[in-house]
């Protein structure tokens, strides 16, 4: 099971939210939004930023308006949430109602940022575009479904004895950009679920806190590794440089 991430405005498209939680329950996947928020005491777009973090997928479903904006940048939360995702190399899919469309007059507004904002979706991502609420919930299946097939057919199955290993090698990319724009994090956070589930620890703290627990523990055992082949695996994927993909097994990697 999954976590998905719905972004959008909310008044305009509170039934396509609806709908979206729906299906994605159906599919087998866990929905999170603003709606599954608990009561904290937190700056909201900090709170929606979080739970972005720790989702496995973003879906932006975009009709005719910009949104609310947030006061230190300027920038709509939907914008800022797609924008987090992307730095943090989620998978995305997004969804923009046709401009031929029918839509009431009352959910739309003339924001020049709005088609700014869909200008740049449509250049980052391969779009479904969408002409109704039947018609969004057939694609968005076909798209979750299709995600869902190649994440199953590309996932890494970190163990619990690479946990330490794959640990090392996310702390070590937080200084290679491009490794990090290329790795999955899919993985990695299962491993971390796989040893907090081992070791009985609470999992309901923020995902940060529960980073920074895992960090700790496994600093105070770190140990130098040959290369395995997950290393090889995960390193050609990501950074097929040539000094890696003449690395052999037996090499010391560390």
């Amino acid at each position: 099971m999954a976590k998905v991430f719905v972004s959008s405005t909310l008044d305009d498209l509170r039934e396509y939210r609806e709908t979206a939680f729906k299906e994605l329950r159906r599919l087998g996947h866990e929905p999170i939004g603003i709606e599954t928020l608990e009561a904290v005491d937190e700056d909201p777009a900090l709170a929606t930023l979080k739970q972005v973090a720790v989702s496995d997928l973003l879906i932006v479903i975009v009709a005719r308006r910009y949104g609310r904006t947030r006061e230190d940048t300027g920038v709509s939360m939907v914008e800022t949430e797609f924008e987090h995702a992307m730095s943090a190399s989620k998978p995305v899919l997004v969804f923009l109602l046709e401009d031929a469309a029918t839509w009431p007059s009352e959910l739309a507004e003339g924001e020049p940022r709005l088609r700014r904002f869909k200008d740049r979706l449509t250049r980052a991502r391969i779009v479904s575009f969408f002409s109704s609420l039947a018609d969004f919930i057939s694609k968005l299946e076909a798209a979750v479904k299709g995600w869902d097939a190649a994440r199953r057919v590309s996932s890494v199955e970190v163990t619990l004895d690479d946990l330490p290993l794959a640990w090392r090698l996310v702390v070590a990319s937080f200084a290679e950009p491009e490794f990090l724009r290329r790795l999955d994090p899919t993985a990695f956070v299962t491993a971390i679920e796989k040893w907090e589930d081992a070791n009985n620890l609470d999992t309901h703290t923020p995902w940060p806190s529960r980073l920074e627990r895992a960090g700790r523990a496994l600093d105070s055992t770190q140990t130098d590794h040959d290369a395995s082949a997950l290393w090889l695996a995960w390193m050609r994927a990501t950074r097929p440089l040539k000094s890696y993909a003449d690395t052999k097994p037996d090499e010391n990697v560390t």
